[in-house]
């Protein structure tokens, strides 16, 4: 993946393997939610349980879908982790 454009609030990439462009939208150098529940908030205040919820819908494209596919193991892992604990109180 290659960076293209860089601006204060959104950064472009190109992937020569899928060939499109991807809008990566930033907020202090931080992934950004573009849409939905939790639109503008930082990636890391996102829900586990929520981008799996949108991954396995196939809701997600672009930055956003390989992000998910990039660390499915860690949020099914903490979304499992967070379930266990919240039953057992």
């Amino acid at each position: 993946m290659y960076l293209i454009l860089e601006t204060p609030s959104f950064s472009v990439y190109f992937n020569s393997t899928c060939l499109f462009l991807i809008f990566v939208i930033m907020k202090d150098n931080k992934l950004v939610m573009p849409f939905g529940k939790y639109k503008g908030k930082e990636l890391s205040e996102v829900p586990n349980g929520y981008l799996l919820y949108l991954y396995d819908r196939h809701f997600l494209t672009g930055w956003l879908k390989e992000y998910a596919e990039n660390n499915i193991q860690v949020l099914k892992y903490r979304t499992l982790k967070y379930n266990t604990e919240t039953k057992s109180k």
